[in-house]
């Protein structure tokens, strides 16, 4: 089989927006490349040939959804105006490094007035986000149903009993790395007779691979076990929120890795390996306040990271055999790669003479590529197309 592979050209992604509205994207990915070991592979009617399929895979964005799930209280209206101040220029950061950033928002304050308000969808950051916080109304009086909220995020179930129809669910996309970041300053309740345990969420959050970052606000001395930590009011009490939060990261398995979590921006970790994602925040309005959000942001998205998978597929026509000795491999995807695995074409006793078309493929997070060839008896000619994937939910 003769190969005569053609560069492709990357197709950067098209986003709907406002007019006026700019989109936070990162950089569109310089064309892979796949080649084969061998420029002529002669497979005899019956017999099986072999060859290496190698995918040089260049540098691009690793996709991470975040959703924030905002308790919409009056005490924590600085930290959503904080938020509304600061994300988009970490949203930038973020795509700059390499990250292919979703976000979406939603609120709640009140099993009777807000349980959980949906107010955008994980989509790309733009101006949109921005309209969605404005839109958050601060109120409530009652508990405030942090597990209600998060299990509608997750699964978009619906709550008749609290007027929550179905289908508000974060709308993450399949492929992409998911993350629910809550911030309030009020323990993770289960006393109000409704709604889903705790123990019912924890586990849609793993059966669903979304991570759970915990945010605490607090004020003044925010140090662990502090008496004079809880907001004026002294209805909440953050530490009570920290340990809720430690509980949940520590049943969903989001823990640190690596050196751990940075989550004001000095440097330093905060949250060491293996300890439950929580990151504090201070609500006091001073100078140093305008980073805390943005720097939690950015510490946690590239603290959570993961690789990603990358396929290698075949589609054979007909009765021919095509099988690939490792045909997933899991990779940094903001980094060159090259994947290469074993390939064996058999081909059948009936061929001789026959043509049979078969398309390889390579297909990451955020793209996919495919290679048409003909097999057995005849030529191969191939060419990569670098296009990107369509953002499924």
């Amino acid at each position: 089989m003769l190969l005569t592979a053609v560069a492709g050209v990357a197709a950067p992604t098209v986003v709907q927006a406002a007019q006026g509205c700019q989109a936070i994207r990162p950089p569109a990915p310089k064309p892979a490349a796949m080649s084969a070991s061998v420029q002529d592979l002669q497979v005899p009617a019956g017999e099986t040939g072999d060859f290496d399929l190698v995918l040089d895979l260049t540098s691009r964005a690793a996709p991470i959804d975040i959703f924030f799930a905002l308790d919409s209280s009056t005490s924590m209206q600085n930290v959503i105006e904080e938020l509304k101040e600061s994300f988009s220029a970490s949203a930038r950061v973020l795509a700059g490094s390499g990250i292919d950033l979703h976000a979406g928002l939603a609120d709640f304050n009140d099993i009777d007035g807000n349980p959980y308000t949906l107010r955008l969808p994980a989509d790309v950051v733009d101006c949109r986000f921005n309209v969605a916080m404005e839109d958050v109304r601060f109120g409530g009086a009652g508990k405030e149903p942090h597990l209600v909220a998060i299990h509608q995020a997750l699964t978009g179930s619906g709550f008749p009993e609290r007027r929550v129809p179905a289908g508000q669910q974060a709308g993450f996309r399949t492929y992409a790395q998911k993350i629910i970041i809550v911030a309030t300053d009020a323990q993770y309740s289960e006393t109000i007779g409704i709604g889903p345990g705790f123990d019912l969420v924890a586990k849609e959050f793993r059966d669903r691979g979304v991570f759970h970052v915990g945010v605490p606000v607090f004020e003044g001395d925010i140090s662990i076990g502090n008496p004079t930590g809880p907001i004026a009011n002294n209805q909440d009490d953050p530490n009570e929120a920290r340990a809720s939060m430690e509980r949940m990261g520590t049943a969903t398995g989001t823990v640190a890795r690596g050196l751990g979590i940075d989550c004001n921006g000095d440097g330093v970790p905060d949250v060491l390996p293996g300890q439950p994602v929580v990151c504090n925040y201070d609500n006091r309005t001073t100078a140093v306040v305008s980073a805390d959000v943005g720097a939690i942001v950015e510490g946690v998205v590239q603290g959570l990271r993961t690789d990603s998978p990358v396929d290698l597929l075949a589609s054979p026509s007909g009765a021919l055999g095509v099988q690939i000795a490792e045909p997933r491999s899991t990779v940094d995807l903001t980094q060159d790669n090259r994947i290469q695995s074993a390939v064996s074409v058999i081909c059948p006793a009936d061929a001789a003479g026959e043509q049979y078309p078969v398309t390889f493929s390579g297909r990451a997070a955020t793209s996919s590529a495919s290679r048409n060839c003909d097999a057995c008896a005849g030529v191969m000619s191939s060419h990569w197309i670098d296009t990107p994937r369509p953002s499924s939910r």
